[in-house]
Formats: structure tokens, C-alpha cells, sequence
């Protein structure tokens, strides 16, 4: 199975416990522009892009998503 989740670094951990090393896993972090200044202080910074981070290494990155669910399995 691939997972992937946000950047939130204890997901590093729960995936560890909850698949004891048996999956594929990614994070896909966002990347944020500068904050908003004046008027617009409050509203939430522009997301720029992402970044793509392999947690293990049998990963096919074409799908690192958290948009999605789809289960495969990676042959070692």
C-alpha cells in the first residue's frame, strides 16, 4: 500500500506504529508564498507549490497525493 500525508511530522511516527514498516509512505508538503500584508493580513498565504518527500524507498512518486485513495502494492 502508498500513503501519503501533509507535512505534519508526527504522521512520521503513527505510520511506523499503525503499519509496523509495511507501506510505501510519502509526505507532500505544501509550500506557502510570503504572509499577506495591509489589508489582507489575515487571509491565508498563497499556496506556491509542493514538495514531494519519499519516507520509504519502493515509491512510485507519479502517485504522492492526499487528494486520492487508490491501494497498490510495490513487489520488493
Amino acid at each position: 500500500m502508498q500513503f501519503t500525508t501533509d507535512g505534519h511530522k508526527m504522521y512520521l511516527s503513527v505510520a511506523e506504529d499503525a503499519f509496523a514498516g509495511d507501506i510505501d509512505f510519502a509526505q507532500l508538503i505544501k509550500v506557502y508564498g510570503p504572509t499577506p500584508v495591509g489589508d489582507h493580513r489575515y487571509s491565508p498565504a498563497e499556496c506556491v507549490g509542493t514538495q514531494k518527500h519519499a519516507v520509504t524507498e519502493c515509491l512510485d512518486k507519479k502517485h504522492v497525493s492526499t487528494s486520492y485513495v487508490d491501494v497498490k502494492r510495490c513487489l520488493r
